[in-house]
């Protein structure tokens, strides 16, 4: 907890016993945890973020840790589910579209940039249709409602699943996948089922 990513208002290391969260009686629905911080999203469909900050993966506008759960303005209601990766994180709209912030590095924010993010901006190629998504360290998948897979972001083991090793900034699309896909692959042969979106 060195970074606070427990969110019980300390940075203390060695918790052995479950410990409350700072105001986690506020409705939380949902709960994911990343490298180094964790993200909630409540029961109204706001997100808040809580734990390491330093490339802006809290999405507060800020790189400042926190010990505590922090609001995004940005993203107040219309939330689903949300993927954290090492020091990226990801949201599913309603509106089934997705926005990241965080680490960019290798594109894991899919926005054709590699440029980190204090805020959500929004995924290209990801503007409608995705039903549910994950993160591993550095890359970002997401399902989509006919079944095939988009990811974006680091390539160097193959976890993108294009048929190359090559990074990628914006989606492609995962070969091979149809309508059958209820997970997404992770890094280096892990999978991390996706979260999914109500119909």
């Amino acid at each position: 907890d060195t970074d606070g990513e427990l969110g019980d208002g300390t940075a203390d290391d060695g918790r052995f016993v479950p410990m409350p969260v700072v105001n986690a009686l506020t409705g939380y629905a949902k709960v994911y945890a990343g490298g180094q911080h964790t993200c909630a999203v409540t029961r109204r469909g706001a997100v808040r973020c809580w734990g390491r900050n330093l490339a802006g993966q809290l999405g507060d506008g800020t790189t400042k840790t926190r010990i505590r759960p922090t609001a995004l303005s940005t993203l107040a209601h219309g939330v689903v589910a949300v993927a954290a990766g090492r020091n990226h994180t990801c949201a599913l709209m309603r509106a089934s579209r997705v926005v990241c912030w965080g680490d960019d590095g290798y594109g894991q924010l899919g926005d054709g940039k590699r440029a980190d993010r204090r805020l959500p901006a929004r995924a290209a190629k990801l503007s409608r249709g995705v039903v549910a998504i994950a993160a591993g360290a550095s890359h970002t998948c997401a399902l989509m409602r006919g079944g095939h897979v988009f990811c974006t972001g680091q390539n160097g083991h193959g976890q993108l699943g294009d048929g190359t090793k090559k990074d990628r900034r914006t989606s492609v699309a995962v070969v091979g996948f149809g309508a059958a896909v209820c997970t997404v692959p992770g890094v280096l042969g892990k999978t991390f089922t996706a979260a999914r979106a109500a119909a």
